[in-house]
Parts: C-alpha cells; sequence; structure tokens
C-alpha cells in the first residue's frame, strides 16, 4: 500500500526536457555517464538514478558512473568529463553538482555530449546555457528548494516512471524501493524534515 501520492516531479524547473532526453537516450541505447559526488549525497543519488537507468532499460542499458577523487575537489571536472567521453558516453547526467561548472560543460559539449545537471546547490550566476538544468533553484517558489540531491534524484525516477517507464518497481509505478537511498542523502546532507523531505525520509 502507498500511505501517500507520490512528489510531483514535474513542478521541478526543466523535468520535462529532462526526462525527453533521458527518454530518447534510452529509445535509441545511447552510453549514458552519470557524475556525481564524493559525499553521501552525491553517492546515493548517483546510485538512485543508476538504478532507475538499469531498470527503465531491463538491465541492458550501459550506465556508466564515474564519482570524483577527492584530490579533483567538488563539482563536475574537466577530468572527469574527458573519462567519460573517451569511455563512449553520449548522455552526461552530473548530480550533486553541474550547476556552476561551465568549463567542464564546455568540455562535454566539444567532446559531443548532451548534458542534464540535477543539482540542489544555490545558484547565483547564470547555469550552463549548454545544459539542461534541473534545480528548484531556478523557481524561488518551489516547494522543493530544501531537497538535496538524492531527493532531485528520486524525483527524476518518479518522472521516469510516471513517463511508462519501469524505474524499478514497475512499468510507471513510483520506484519506493529506492527511497532507502533518498533518505540516507536527504539526513546525510542535512536537509530540513518539512514536507516532501519528511515524507521521503520517514518512507525511506
Amino acid at each position: 500500500t502507498n500511505p501517500r501520492p507520490a512528489p510531483n516531479p514535474w513542478l521541478l524547473p526543466n523535468m520535462d526536457q529532462a526526462i525527453g532526453r533521458i527518454n530518447r537516450a534510452l529509445e535509441q541505447g545511447e552510453r549514458i555517464g552519470i557524475f556525481g559526488d564524493y559525499d553521501t549525497d552525491g553517492v546515493t543519488s548517483s546510485a538512485i538514478l543508476t538504478l532507475a537507468l538499469r531498470a527503465a532499460s531491463g538491465g541492458s542499458q550501459p550506465t556508466r558512473v564515474r564519482l570524483p577523487y577527492r584530490a579533483e575537489g567538488y563539482g563536475l571536472s574537466v577530468v572527469g568529463v574527458e573519462d567519460l567521453a573517451n569511455a563512449g558516453i553520449q548522455l552526461l547526467i552530473a548530480v550533486d553538482c553541474g550547476s556552476k561548472d561551465h568549463d567542464a560543460v564546455a568540455v562535454a559539449r566539444e567532446h559531443g555530449l548532451d548534458v542534464i545537471i540535477i543539482d540542489h546547490h544555490r545558484i547565483i550566476e547564470a547555469p550552463p546555457a549548454d545544459a539542461i538544468v534541473v534545480s528548484a533553484q531556478l523557481d524561488p517558489d518551489s516547494a522543493y528548494q530544501g531537497m538535496s540531491a538524492s531527493g532531485l534524484a528520486y524525483l527524476t525516477a518518479v518522472a521516469m516512471a510516471q513517463s511508462g517507464l519501469d524505474a524499478g518497481d514497475g512499468l510507471g509505478v513510483e520506484p519506493r524501493s529506492l527511497l532507502d537511498l533518498a533518505m540516507i542523502g536527504l539526513v546525510g546532507d542535512v536537509s530540513p524534515l518539512v514536507g516532501v523531505n519528511r515524507s521521503l525520509v520517514r518512507d525511506g
């Protein structure tokens, strides 16, 4: 039983564009690369997206995950982008980072990669124009302002399911099996336990 309705992922700015590009990658069998962060939120959000993408492709989707070495520092790194490009990645999804990493996005585009950014960090300057940026920070009235990347990754998996894919728990079904990972990331990143965050942490 589901004690609550699924959170509405389409309230996030640019989620529709991101899901459209993900669906196209799955349909065409493109190689997808996920670049996360090395903290709890980055690792769990990378895991959520990886599991959802593998489920959506029936396990056939070639998905590669790249977490940065601590020496690389925070953010989407140029060396990380080049590693994924050299591995034949065609769609790069940066999660828990990327919204201020203009140079790395530019390198990705030079290599012919499309880029989706799913990030919760504050956006002070304009994000990379050549990427699809999914961020509550683009909408000052968003109910997801205090959500960490793992929560946003979970919303992305929900959007995948609502677009007709199997994100882990069946075609069109909210992928509640991923809630434990979302909960760990939300708590680890000290997200405020109010609103949707509270529901996800409780259920996770």
